[in-house]
């Protein structure tokens, strides 16, 4: 059983991997294509405090979290994903609605480089932060490619939403 202490440690050294892997992904990106597929980084610091005022506008709203559909349509790395799992995380839910919440967390994203990265960040975060294992089902449930347009595909063409 871990400690405290290795929790903490464990959450702090995933949340570092996080920022720094989202911000050496993006800066890998050549300007062009990220002009041509919209792929614009907001940081993790800057999604932090829009996560934790919206969980905590949602609290006064006596939402339940567990109920509550989240849709990340431009994922990238995942940092508003996991801005608002460390908000959910700071509530000490129980288990049973952590696993609800997980599961009403839908991401899409055209860049398939960025949803590897976002599944292995995310399979470590839910680790770290709930003690939970996700599996690749998981993945396949809850990640969608690009919504209405894939300008990365050889052949552009309208998607049906």
């Amino acid at each position: 059983m871990k400690t405290d202490l290795q929790c903490v440690t464990q959450k702090s050294i995933i949340w570092d991997k996080i920022a720094t892997t989202s911000h050496c992904f993006e800066m890998s990106m050549d300007q062009l294509e990220r002009k041509q597929t919209g792929c614009y980084l907001t940081g993790l610091t800057l999604t932090e405090v829009m996560m934790k005022e919206l969980v905590h506008q949602l609290r006064e709203d006596n939402r339940e979290f567990s109920s509550l559909k989240f849709l990340e349509p431009c994922v990238g790395t995942g940092n508003f994903v996991f801005a608002y799992l460390k908000a959910i995380a700071e509530l000490n839910l129980p288990k049973n609605d952590i696993e609800s919440v997980l599961n009403n967390i839908y991401v899409a994203d055209i860049n398939d480089d960025a949803l590897t990265l976002y599944k292995s960040l995310m399979t470590e975060f839910v680790d770290a932060y709930f003690g939970i294992s996700l599996d690749e089902s998981y993945f396949e449930e809850h990640i969608g490619g690009g919504l209405l347009l894939n300008v990365a595909a050889e052949q552009i063409s309208y998607i049906d939403i």
